[in-house]
């Protein structure tokens, strides 16, 4: 169905049902919902184009992924987040464009972006520590958010993410109530916010607790399957190999789990489940105990927050933290529990 056969069917001109799908002030508010059910109803869709002419925006958004991480392109926690924020965007009739910006290129970049107007807002995945692109976005007029919780949860930018440190710490302690006091961490790659929550939590029970801390008991790698079964390889074969692993990540977890059963091992696992829809999604039982929240749901939710803030760019910037459930099973107890 087009624009005019929609207006033929409503009895309207097609300028009044224009505006209302536009969300122009003066249409009456039952006017527009009827026009907007009506659209739903039929699957009438406004030419992005055409929309963007009548609103003055791009009605485009960046997806901003760190191009220097190793192996991000081609993450699938990358992946899943992506698809949940192009779902959002989509809903609202907005193209996605994905910025692999480098952190070298990102104040050019997001200055072009604003300066062309080729988008309306961009969505940070994956932050560093210390964001080369968080910066220049805050150089620019663009309205942004970042997906992701940063270090201090009082940012002056919007967030929307998991508390990396508290998953970190339930994780812990749960392998220490199976009786393990060397625990193993396999950690993402250094710089990354997510890395060190993650080694944040870990250390904070670990020293509570007045247990091994020592250097080669924690590994940073890529956040891949084959990174994880190669820094799990490597713990379980040293010298003084630990009885439990800790993993930042579900696809670390599952290479680790590999290297565990290559050497007939009881080793004690334990992660944060992202919940990849391509592994049976909330529907799936938990593969290793730790924590466990969607990240297309929170990737969902900052792209909503980002439309919310395109809308209107001087709503105050505010965090939001994703939901975690705390998964307590299976712990394999230490040897000798």
């Amino acid at each position: 169905m087009n624009l005019k056969e929609l207006s033929r069917l409503l009895g309207l001109s097609q300028t009044t049902v224009s505006r209302a799908l536009n969300g122009y002030p003066e249409v009456a508010e039952a006017t527009r919902k009827r026009v907007e059910q009506a659209a739903q109803d039929h699957g009438y869709r406004p030419n992005a184009r055409a929309r963007g002419l009548a609103t003055g925006r791009a009605m485009a958004v960046a997806q901003v992924i760190p191009a220097d991480w190793l192996g991000m392109l081609a993450n699938p926690i990358l992946a899943e987040a992506v698809a949940g924020a192009t779902e959002a965007f989509a809903a609202a009739g907005y193209e996605t464009t994905l910025a692999p910006v480098t952190d070298a290129a990102a104040a050019t970049a997001y200055g072009d972006m604003a300066a062309r107007g080729a988008v309306d807002g961009a969505l940070v995945h994956m932050p560093a520590v210390l964001d080369p692109h968080i910066a220049a976005l805050e150089e620019t007029r663009l309205p942004f958010v970042v997906h992701g919780q940063p270090l201090t949860v009082d940012a002056a930018y919007p967030w929307v993410g998991l508390n990396g440190v508290e998953a970190a710490r339930q994780a812990t302690r749960l392998l220490l109530r199976g009786g393990h006091s060397r625990i193993g961490l396999i950690n993402g790659p250094t710089g990354l916010a997510l890395s060190a929550q993650r080694a944040q939590g870990y250390r904070s029970v670990v020293k509570r607790r007045g247990l091994d801390m020592a250097p080669d008991l924690i590994r940073h790698c890529a956040l891949s399957e084959m990174a994880g079964h190669d820094a799990a390889a490597a713990l379980l074969d040293s010298a003084t190999p630990p009885t439990a692993l800790l993993t930042a990540t579900l696809p670390q977890a599952l290479g680790a789990a590999r290297a565990v059963a290559e050497r007939s091992g009881q080793v004690a696992l334990a992660t944060h489940d992202d919940v990849f829809d391509m592994m049976g999604g909330t529907e799936a039982p938990p593969r290793f105990a730790g924590t466990r929240a969607p990240i297309r749901e929170t990737a969902r939710r900052a792209a909503e927050m980002l439309l919310e803030r395109i809308a209107a760019p001087d709503t105050p910037a505010q965090g939001e933290r994703a939901a975690m459930q705390v998964v307590t099973d299976p712990v394999v107890p230490a040897p000798g529990v």
